[in-house]
Parts: structure tokens; sequence; C-alpha cells
């Protein structure tokens, strides 16, 4: 109870007290039982140490500062450091950090402990433990790694079939007797208060390792994930601290790839055997996969992607053919020099530039952070794209009808020099075009240190790109890119832009200035303003890349409207977060001119100054003018989402979203989406909930509301089942090329059509990812082989567990916990004798668990073999009526061979059946909501039906071959001329209409010929229902889409 159930210590204390009292008064009949009473502990720790479920682990004092790890020798202070010493580079100062605490215990005296502590589990010891475990071994050994046209877990994906080991044969399966393994790592922040303790916030973080040799429906259980450690708040270790950590995981992880590790003894060899392992892939959400690879923190930084070499500036290019790869040499070049920098100002010069930092895991040979970097698909699809399409392109609105969404072109973003360009700007680019013209042997790491606009302008003036040409479109790529693309150009001698730039050196290019010379011609009364080199007006020229988000506009908008009537306290508070490139934008929207004839111009003044001046005119000119105001509100109306435009998901359209849920059966296996989701009233949605809205609830309604329609409506559903279907492909149970293929043609013309369709919208670093989720698929597989919710799950588990809320110390109790909860759970699994001695204990337990299965994890508890055990053995004999024999006749009777074969009426009835992965119940029992189904009737055709009843038959063939035959009896649904119905349209993504009755007309089906479960809406007051087919495995279906996804 106290490791399985996280029953309080003095809880189970009092629980075993009373046991022996039941054995002392039991003992008064049934004779002596001393033996019993000396054997029965009085603490549950005494019986975790009997059963060795105690975790193997090395102790760390934690820097409180740098989170620099010592190891820790228990009661010896002295022998201890008692001040962090730790040093960033040779030329940094000492941290200095204090690392012990005193606490003064009265009569007890002064008692002294570490501030922080981290506790780390030895990862030989859990796998010792994991071998030991009887069927474990063999489990290990059976992945195939053979290209096959289906995958279906990441060892048929490209990465590991194409993996070699250190002398260059493939890695798996690997010598006779010699174990290959991999892991897949994991880390995550999390809260470990559940924001429930005084309001506290506080952050730990989780380290896990994945045994990827185990079959899917077994790697993610409790006792088969390795916990590395959990890192001590309250806060999450910033830039490369998390490195102290991650030296602890690669300093095992090299032992298993460089020389293997020998278990002297495993269940299945007695003699011990070698095993070696790999790390890969990297599974967390994009800002914990960016620290733990070296990548900058935060997804503002211009590196932003770690799959591609695009620069922040260029993310609004969708075109995959226009993205600089990146090169595993180069960036492990830049992490070295990082790691080797005399001093921390050369080590930011290095990072600045390259975007890469120093990782541990560059000391495995075999990393390649771009590769083994996997895109989780949760955050990147549900919890981001899904979620900021509902949120901030559709909007979402329940107090006004609904609107088309419309948009306003936004500001074209500038990213050269151009004439608003500032004197240091200028000043720049001269000085790199002096670096450029030295041409010294070092030309490419020099230009690092000027900034990217720099380097574009440079490139963009004299036609410097991949793809040749000076298209702005074409040029594209980091910092670092833009370097080597200029280094190259240097060392072409015949170049004739080249030519150009040495004959003209010092000046500027001639683009350049002849923009500066139209500045300077002007006078400040000029009321167009000089175009850009890049087509949009000077009064554009700050730029989005210098401007706040949308959202952040609007809250600036509304706190200037609010002036009239805020104190002095919030006009200044206001005026202190405002920039003069945001007032300038500001005057630009209100057409004020911001350069009066009795003052100097503002580029010519100081920076303050020029904000002051600036924010007294758009201040004052508002609040004499009434149409002003209204001007502002117009274009930041009070509406969520921060984007000008009605709300898509209106008043009327949610209203028909909530009344269609509730018409909607859907299988057990999904967890319904709260009612009233939208609403300001309820809280935060997880991902699974925002999946199900998208690729269910969302369809469903909108179809039938504008399906039948043209327009921007109709645009705006078409581009969204676009996305629809690009989710339903990558998070499939097996996976394609074709799949692969089509999933990327989806997710672009997606992203196309939200770029058309929303010309203001920023396209989000998270946008940009999930692009690259085709290329995950194709190498790690499908979707379960990397997936994230195995570690929230985790977190879940963390938050049941008891603790004293003392950061530094409660980590390394989550860490024992979690371990020993593992391990008697693995114990209760292995131990037969226990599974004898305690059976109604087990299977209380069992029950107990299955109750805690939620979401789309419910499946996952039935084996992918178990395809013919019946769901919950409830099962009674009987016989086929004449009528379903008959039909049970023409089905078995149908080839020539066995025509004269004798087919029998009893049967067994089941109540319900697994297959596939999925449990199929009858219309009239407690699960009946597994009833409704997908299925191919005799003819070849698919149809949606109900279950009437499940049955298994004995049968001989004509050959002499007996077999169990499993099969349904079912009622079908009549579906509804095809251009009557605007869901078919869509595919799968849409499903189809049928009449609103089931027929009366039974038909007998094989269990293979069951597809999935639909979700069942009736629309009574239109006459018709509709169905849609929901499965992880929908490759069979998805694959006749051909022609509907193919490009238009």
């Amino acid at each position: 109870m106290h490791n399985k159930y996280f029953t309080p210590r003095r809880a189970t204390q009092a629980h075993l007290a009373g046991v022996h009292d039941i054995l002392l008064w039991t003992n008064q009949y049934n004779g002596d039982s001393e033996t019993i009473f000396k054997l029965l502990p009085k603490d549950p720790r005494t019986l975790s140490a009997r059963f060795l479920l105690e975790p193997t682990t090395t102790t760390y004092i934690c820097c409180p500062e740098c989170h620099k790890l010592y190891p820790f020798i228990p009661n010896d202070r002295p022998a201890n450091p008692q001040i962090c010493d730790y040093r960033k580079t040779p030329a940094s100062e000492p941290c200095g950090a204090k690392l012990w605490k005193e606490r003064d215990y009265g009569p007890y005296g002064i008692r002294s402990s570490p501030v922080k502590k981290y506790v780390h589990q030895d990862l030989k010891s859990w796998l010792g433990r994991l071998l030991s475990r009887p069927g474990i071994e063999n489990l290990l050994e059976n992945r195939a790694v053979d290209a096959k046209s289906e995958v279906d877990d990441i060892w048929g994906g490209e990465v590991f079939r194409n993996f070699k080991d250190r002398a260059g044969n493939p890695y798996y399966p690997g010598p006779d007797n010699e174990l290959r393994l991999a892991f897949s790592l994991s880390v995550d922040r999390f809260d470990p208060y559940q924001n429930k303790v005084a309001k506290q916030s506080a952050a730990s973080t989780g380290i896990w390792m994945v045994l990827l040799n185990l079959p899917p429906h077994l790697r993610y259980l409790e006792e088969n994930i390795y916990v590395a450690g959990v890192i001590p708040g309250p806060s999450k270790p910033s830039s490369d601290q998390l490195n102290h950590y991650m030296e602890l995981i690669v300093r095992e992880a090299k032992e298993f790839w460089e020389n293997g590790v020998f278990f002297s003894r495993t269940f299945e060899h007695r003699l011990g055997r070698l095993a070696r392992s790999i790390i890969a892939p990297l599974v967390c959400d994009l800002l914990g996969a960016r620290q733990v690879i070296g990548y900058p923190g935060t997804l503002t930084a211009h590196y932003f992607c770690t799959a591609c070499d695009l620069d922040l500036d260029d993310i609004h290019v969708i075109e995959p053919s226009l993205w600089p790869a990146k090169d595993i040499g180069e960036i492990r070049t830049f992490a070295q020099l990082y790691r080797d920098a005399p001093n921390e100002k050369l080590q930011q010069y290095i990072f600045q530039g390259s975007g890469w930092r120093w990782s541990p895991l560059f000391e495995l040979e075999y990393w390649d952070p771009v590769k083994f970097t996997a895109i989780d698909s949760m955050h990147s699809l549900d919890l981001n794209l899904v979620k900021n399409h509902c949120r901030v392109l559709f909007k979402i609105d329940t107090k006004k009808p609904s609107g088309d969404a419309s948009r306003t072109p936004a500001l074209t973003v500038v990213k050269r020099l151009n004439a608003d360009s500032d004197s240091s700007e200028l000043s720049s680019l001269e000085r790199c075009q002096g670096v450029i013209f030295d041409n010294t042997r070092t030309l490419a790491y020099d230009l690092l240190g000027f900034h990217r606009s720099i380097l574009y302008t440079f490139c963009l003036d004299y036609g410097i790109n991949r793809l040749g040409g000076s298209s702005d479109e074409t040029l594209v790529g980091t910092r670092w890119v833009l370097a080597k693309y200029i280094y190259r150009w240097r060392q072409e001698q015949e170049n004739v832009g080249l030519k150009d730039f040495l004959q003209r050196y010092p000046k500027l290019s001639t683009q350049m200035e002849e923009m500066l010379d139209a500045r300077n011609s002007n006078t400040p009364e000029r009321s167009e303003p000089a175009p850009s080199s890049t087509g949009t007006s000077s009064e554009s020229a700050t730029g989005r890349s210098q401007l706040p988000k949308p959202a952040v506009l609007r809250k600036f908008a509304h706190g200037l409207l609010s002036l009239e009537s805020a104190d002095s306290s919030d006009a200044m508070k206001l005026y202190l977060r405002l920039t003069s490139q945001t007032l300038e934008h500001f005057c630009h929207i209100l057409e004020i001119n911001p350069i009066l004839p009795s003052q100097p111009q503002p580029q010519h003044q100081p920076r303050a100054n020029k904000k002051k001046m600036l924010f007294e005119l758009v201040v004052r000119q508002m609040l004499e003018s009434e149409e002003l105001r209204d001007k502002l509100l117009g274009q930041y109306p009070e509406e969520e989402g921060g984007l000008s435009g009605s709300a898509f998901l209106g008043k009327d359209v949610m209203e028909a979203i909530w009344s269609d849920m509730k018409a909607t059966r859907l299988p057990s296996w999904i967890s319904p989406v709260p009612h009233d989701w939208g609403s300001t009233r309820r809280g935060k949605l997880s991902a699974n909930n925002w999946r199900i809205i998208a690729v269910i609830h969302l369809p469903i309604t909108l179809i039938r509301l504008y399906g039948h329609t043209e327009g921007r409506k109709r645009d705006l559903l078409s581009n969204f089942m676009e996305l629809v279907k690009a989710i339903r492909i990558a998070t499939m149970n097996a996976t394609t090329q074709q799949q692969i293929d089509q999933y990327k043609s989806l997710i672009l013309r997606y992203s196309a059509g939200v770029k058309q369709l929303f010309p203001d919208y920023e396209i989000l670093p998270s946008h940009h990812m999930s692009l690259h989720i085709g290329d995950t698929l194709r190498h790690f597989g499908p979707k379960h082989s990397h997936d994230s919710p195995h570690y929230e799950r985790y977190i879940n588990l963390f938050h049941r567990m008891n603790n004293n809320h003392k950061l530094g110390d409660l980590e390394g109790t989550l860490l024992r916990t979690s371990v020993r909860h593992a391990n008697i759970i693995a114990m209760l699994k292995d131990d037969t004798g226990l599974l004898e001695t305690a059976s109604n204990l087990v299977q209380r337990m069992t029950m107990n668990d299955k109750e805690r299965l939620r979401g789309f994890r419910l499946a996952e508890m039935f084996s992918l073999d178990s395809s013919l055990e019946d769901g919950n053995r409830r099962h009674r004999s009987g016989e086929l009526d004449v009528f379903c024999h008959n039909l049970l006749c023409s089905v078995l009777q149908a080839p020539p061979t066995e025509r004269n074969v004798s087919v029998s009426r009893r049967v067994v009835f089941l109540e319900a059946i697994t297959h596939r992965n999925s449990v199929y119940a009858v219309w009239n029992s407690l699960r009946y909501k597994d009833s409704a189904i997908l299925y191919i009737d005799q003819e070849g055709s698919r149809n949606a039906g109900v279950i009437q009843e499940i049955f298994k038959l004995d049968h001989r063939y004509s050959s002499g071959k007996a077999v169990v035959l499993p099969f349904v009896i079912l009622r079908k649904y009549n579906q509804m001329a095809e251009q009557e119905d605007p869901y078919r349209q869509y595919g799968i993504a849409g499903g189809f209409s049928c009449e609103l009755e089931l027929t009366s007309t039974i038909e007998i089906v094989a269990i293979s010929q069951v597809l999935c479960h639909v979700a069942v809406t009736s629309f009574a007051e239109h006459n018709f229902t509709h169905i849609l087919p929901i499965n992880r495995e929908l490759l069979s279906l998805d694959l006749e889409l051909e022609e509907t996804l193919e490009e238009p």
C-alpha cells in the first residue's frame, strides 16, 4: 500500500499494527504464531529493504546558483566542499555560492545539511534488475529492423535501420550473446507543488529514458521506464547549467557504447552476457529539446529550428526546398569551440554567431542533434497548431455572432538596412565591407560578429545567393549560412558582383547609396516616403521585426485609449513599456505626422527625447480627437486573439458545436471534451482535448454548416480540413512513405492557405516545426515510437506521491518513491509464487489500474497480439436462430471447396471482443458505446453498422483443419447519395452521411472484416445520421484517399 498507492508512512505503520493485532487475536485459537510475529515488521521501510525495492543511487551536493554537482559524503561535512568553486571558463570568476545551510534544533544543537541535493539512479543497476526478470530478454531481442513498406515501430525507421556500430556493422541485432539496446531520452520541467501550496511557483526537472527494445505496449509502463533523476528547483537550470546533469547520463552512455557493460548473470544467461546501448531519439517539447542539445532556449531566437538553418526572419518561407540544411560537422566544430573558449565573452560570440553551445551529448560519437531530435506531434500539432488555429485564427467569441475571421494585411517585414537605418547600423555595414575586402582565412568566422541584417543587406545588394539572383524570397538562412555564402562569393575572382564591390570599396553598394541619397534629398514636408529596396514603404521600415507581436500592440493601443481616465502612475507604466518604434507605428495608423515644423526631426534626437516627443504627440492628438480614438479602436478591437476581424467561432457556431457534441456517441476509449469548451468559465484544455475537438467535433459541425456554401467561410473550412487530414496521418500507429508524402503535401497546403486567408498572421516556430514532422516519421517511424505523453503521465505519478514540500530534498524522495513503486509492480507481475499466494490482492490491484485508464490510452491495456481474446470474459453458450444460421452458412460455404462443409448452430456468445488493439461490444451491454463500427461487407464495400451480437464458432474446414472463428451480427446504416453528402468531399477526415435510422436488415461478418469504431451523430431535425471513422490505425483506409489527397 505504501509503495503502490503511496499511503503515508504513518498510516501504513498503523495498518501493520492492526494486522499484528488481528494475528494476535487469531493466535488464541490457531496455536503459536511466534515466527510470524517476528517476521512482521512495524515500518514499511523494513519491508522495502527486505524485498530489495530501493534503487541504487548516488547523491550529489548541488550548487544552488550554477548547478555544479559534487559527490556527497554523508555524516562528514569537512570532507565535503563548502563553497562552489566552479568556473564556467578559465577566465571566469568562481561561483562562490554556499553549499551548506545550518538549522538550530534547540537542545540538539545546530546541524548542517546541503542546500540542495541531487540523487542519480545508476543505469547499470537498473538494467541489471530488468534483465533478472523472466521473459524480458526474449522481448528485448525480438525487434525487427528489416525495411518494410509499412513501418509500425521505431526499429523500422530510417535511423535505426541504417545505424552502424563502432566497427561499421549494422548495430542491431549484433553478435550472438551480445545484447544491443536503444534508449530514448526525455527531459521536462514540472511544478512539484501542482500550484496548490500557498500559490507557490516552482519548477523541478525530470530526466527519463525509455528502453525502445520493449514492445510498444510495454515500454511506457511505469515499471519499465528508467528515471535517471529529478533536478531540484525552485527554477530549472538555465542555458548550459543542464550540462552538469547530462554529464552523468553521458558518462554511463559512453561506457555502454564504447566497451559495453558485462552483466555477470541474467535470467536467460547464467554465465552472463555483454550489453551495449545507444541514446536516440531525444523526445522533449520544443524548448526542452533545444536546451538539451545546446541550442538557444527561446523560440524567439534567430536560430529557432533544430532541423534546418532557416532564420526567424525567414519563418514565412514555407517551401522546404529553400531551407538550408544543417551540417553536423560544422555543429560539432562550433560546440567544441564554445566548450574550449578561454572566456565567456568569446563563448557568447560563438553562441550568438552559430546558435550552438556545448552539450555533453556531443561526447557520444554517434550523436546527431539534427536527426536525433524528434519533433513531438503532441506539442507541435495538438497544443500549438490546433489550439492556435482555434483561438487565434478562427477566434472564439461566445457573445457575438459568427463572422468570417477577416484580416487586414500586415506591415511588410523589412529584413535589410534601408533609408531609415540609423548611423550605427550604417557604420556596422561599412566595417563589414572592410572585413570582406580584407578576405582573411577566417573571414566566415569574422563575419559572425555582425548582425544578420548587415550580412543580409550585403548579400541582397550583390546578388549573393545559394540559388543565384537577388530575390529576397530565396535568400534565406541564419547568420552562419549568410557568412558562408559571402565567404564562397569572395573567393570567386571572376564574379561580376565581386568585381563591382572591389571597385566601389570603401563606398557602400549602389542600391544602398541611392536610398541614402533619396533620404537626404527629401524634405520634412514630404507626404510620400521613398520606396525601400524590398518594395515596402519606409513607413513600414520600422518593421514587424522591430515591433511587438500584434497581441502586445493591441494591449498598448488600449492602454493609450484608457489614458483619459488613468492616473499618472498608469501613464508612466505605459510610457516605460512603449518604444519609439511602436509610437511611430501608431502615428502611421492614425496618420499623424511625427515631424512637427517647430521641432527637430526625431531621427536626429536622442532616443529618450524622441520617445517622449512621440508619446506626448500621440496622447495629445488622441485626447483632442474622438475620430482618432475610433480609428485606433477599429484597428485593435476588443476581441480575443490579438488579431483584427470577427470571430469565426462565434456564439451561434459554438452553440451548434456544443449541441452536436451532446448528440455524438463516441467510443469509450475517447475521453469526452468539456461540454462548454471555449467559454470563459472553462479552464485550460489538454492536448487530447484539442485533438478530439479538431479531428471529431469541429468537422462534424462546420461541414454541416458550411460544406454546401461558397465564399470565405467555405475556404476557412477547407483550409482547416487540410490540417485535420494531416493530424490523422501524423498520429497513426503505422506509417508508409506514401503517407509521409501525403502528410508533407497536406501540411504545406495548409500553411500556404493560412498565409493567404490570414495575411496578418505571424507564423510561429511551432508551426514551422510541424512542417518537419514528416522527416521525424521517416527517421523514427509512427508517432507512438517517439511520443511524449509517457513523461507527462510520469509527472502525474510524481504529483500523487507524498513528500515534505522542501525543494532540494523532495526531488530525491520522488525518485526513490517512483523506483520502489516500479519495482513492486514488477514483482507483483513476475513472482509466480506471490501471484498464487495473493491472487485476490493482485486481481483487485489489476482492476484498480484498469479503472484509471483514460483517453486514447485505454486501448493500450490490450496486447497487440490479443486479437481474438474476449474483452471481459463474459460469455454464454447458445444456438443461432435459423435466419442467422443460414447467413452464417452463406458466408462459410461461399468458396467452392467449402460448399458441402457442415456449419454448427452451437456458438458461444460474447459481450465484447478485442480486435486490432480495440474492444468491440454488443449494443445491449454496458459497453454499448463500442458497438458502432465501420466494416467491409460481403461485396467488399465499406459500411457503418451497430453490433447486435458477437459469437465464436468451432468450425472444421474441408481440409480437416479445426479453428475458432469469431463473427459479429449487426444492423447497418444506409449511406446517402454522394452528391447530397457534404462530408464525403473531405474523405475519411469528414466521414459520411447515412439515413437517420438503422435498417432492419441483419448481416453477419467475420471479425477480420471490422475496420474501426465510428462516432455516430444523429441529426433528427435534418433527418440524417453522420458517421465518422475513428481509429489510430487508418493505414488501409487512408490509402484509398489518394485522389482526395492529391495536389489540386
